[in-house]
């Protein structure tokens, strides 16, 4: 049982507000969203905040928003603040630390496995934000209650704990995180452990790209790698992200060097089902595997193989709409008139619209004035909105894989269809097929080894007719007033002199088809190492 009600005079500023408010056994975020339903304060919070999902009692008759933020808060464990006069910013409450007598000034020194000091390590009290770094030394000094359990992390070794046992030196021999290190990474001439590894290298593996609804490798590495820059397309179908690495180099950037399975290849054309890893060189030791081409940066993918014993057969699928982000609010049709009305006006011209124009904008049933032989439209179509609705994109992808002690295969195919925002009304489509072998056989055991890896992709692009950078149907769009519907009471296309109707210019224009096709063999019998 809840009830809200609001009572303040015109003269009374929001500070002082008085509030009834009762709710019994409601979550915080609920209680918060009832004030702001009839208030005009703005609450600000991190919805993980363990006090948004407690359950309050509220009971407040005329009081103001510091006593009801009191009671919340008190029962929900939160602070808040309030800034502005209406915007309200919730906390967690900070813990209140234990008094300064009963902690002790505890030092000691981080050493690793051979007997050196770690330096920057970080030294924490668990459940605390009391920490410290270690010195050149691996020294550290830090206040912490008697018996409290003490932390050591540093990059590479795993996480040491000790107690704290009055004024007694507390020293930590950390031990190498073999996870870490053993960790294997591509790099130019084969695969290394990140423990032998001295140049710059990022790598992300088939876990982080698998069950994601992405287009390219270039969406999969977005965000995952530090160095790297994706920067997205424009959006239309067949457009994909950019990478850079470590920023621009040149006014004239080809961009990084891509290399899939040991050759130079389009990353774009990669269906993202077949990578086992991508691995980023980043420095400037990569120009000495592949000379001038790798200055910005090389980009290797290593693509699957077989890794089960038997027959493995996978198929995955993925379906997803796309809807911008923000788009260009459109102005009313009457606003649009009214404006229009005052341009013609200034110009030293009779105004467009006539005042019983304007009257039949504002009746919604009327969407044109016959005009001789044309029509003053009077609808009100919010064309970016209508066009710019959705898209939709699928991605089908088919596996077939094996390993035994002598034959490694692995055949895959794959479909990605992405539809753009105009593809409800004319072409605006890209389909991009893949196809992949990749077969790994011992002819001659410990002799003669075959090794071969093919690849096919074809794409289609399908849009509407250009006029210099822009789709014939994105330059009406934008040209086509709110006043102006898509069709005319005849049943027409509705067209206002030399301004086209963008859906007609979708469904009954030219449109450009572009099909592209690639392919690659890499493969050989060599003995193997010895």
């Amino acid at each position: 049982m809840m009830s809200l009600s609001l009572l303040i005079a015109a003269s009374v500023s929001s500070a002082s507000a008085q509030i009834s408010l009762h709710m019994s056994d409601r979550p915080v975020a609920e209680v918060i969203k009832q004030i702001e339903k009839s208030t005009s304060y703005r609450f600000f919070y991190n919805s993980n905040l363990d006090g948004m999902r407690k359950n309050v009692n509220v009971s407040a008759e005329n009081q103001n928003i510091d006593e009801i933020m009191n009671q919340i808060c008190r029962q929900a464990d939160l602070s808040y603040v309030i800034k502005d006069g209406k915007q309200i910013v919730l906390t967690a409450k900070e813990k209140q630390s234990e008094p300064i007598q009963n902690k002790k000034v505890i030092k000691g020194t981080v050493l690793d496995p051979y007997g050196d000091p770690v330096v920057g390590a970080t030294v924490r009290v668990k459940g605390t934000n009391l920490a410290a770094i270690t010195d050149i030394n691996g020294n550290y000094s830090i206040q912490a209650p008697d018996g409290s359990t003490i932390e050591v992390t540093c990059i590479g070794y795993v996480t040491g704990k000790g107690k704290a046992s009055g004024d007694k030196p507390l020293n930590f021999n950390m031990e190498e995180d073999d996870n870490y290190l053993n960790e294997v990474v591509v790099v130019g001439y084969g695969s290394q452990k990140k423990v032998n590894l001295t140049g710059s290298v990022e790598n992300i593996s088939a876990k982080a790209i698998e069950n994601r609804p992405i287009r390219s490798v270039t969406d999969a590495i977005q965000g995952q790698m530090a160095g790297v820059t994706v920067q997205s397309g424009t959006g239309q179908p067949g457009q994909f992200s950019s990478i850079k690495i470590r920023g621009n180099t040149s006014v004239n950037s080809g961009g990084a060097l891509v290399i899939i399975d040991g050759l130079p290849g389009d990353i774009n054309l990669v269906n993202p089902q077949d990578i086992e890893s991508v691995s980023v060189l980043k420095d400037a030791a990569s120009a000495a595997i592949y000379g001038a081409r790798a200055a910005e940066g090389v980009i290797l993918i290593t693509t699957r193989q077989g890794t089960d014993s038997k027959v493995k057969v996978e198929y995955t699928d993925n379906f997803s709409f796309n809807k911008p982000t923000r788009i260009v609010k459109s102005n009313n049709s009457y606003d649009h008139a009214i404006m229009q009305n005052l341009a013609y006006t200034n110009a030293g011209l009779a105004p467009n619209f006539s005042e019983k124009a304007l009257e039949a904008i504002l009746d919604p049933s009327v969407t044109a004035l016959p005009n001789g032989n044309d029509w003053i439209y009077t609808a009100d179509t919010d064309w970016i909105s209508m066009m710019f609705d959705h898209s939709f994109q699928q991605t089908h992808n088919l596996a077939v894989s094996k390993a035994s002690e002598s034959l490694r295969y692995r055949f895959s195919a794959g479909w990605l269809d992405q539809d753009g925002m105009f593809s409800e009304y004319g072409p605006d489509n890209y389909d991009r097929y893949t196809l992949r072998s990749n077969v790994n056989a011992d002819l001659v055991k410990n002799k003669l080894n075959f090794d071969s890896k093919m690849t096919y992709t074809g794409t289609t692009s399908k849009t509407a007719a250009q006029f210099s950078s822009w789709t014939i149907p994105y330059i009406t769009m934008i040209q086509a007033g709110p006043n102006m519907p898509v069709y005319d009471p005849n049943g027409n296309y509705a067209r206002y002199r030399m301004q086209a109707n963008p859906i007609q210019a979708l469904k009954e224009s030219h449109y450009v088809c572009i099909r592209l096709a690639d392919g690659a063999l890499n493969g050989g019998c060599l003995p193997p190492c010895r």
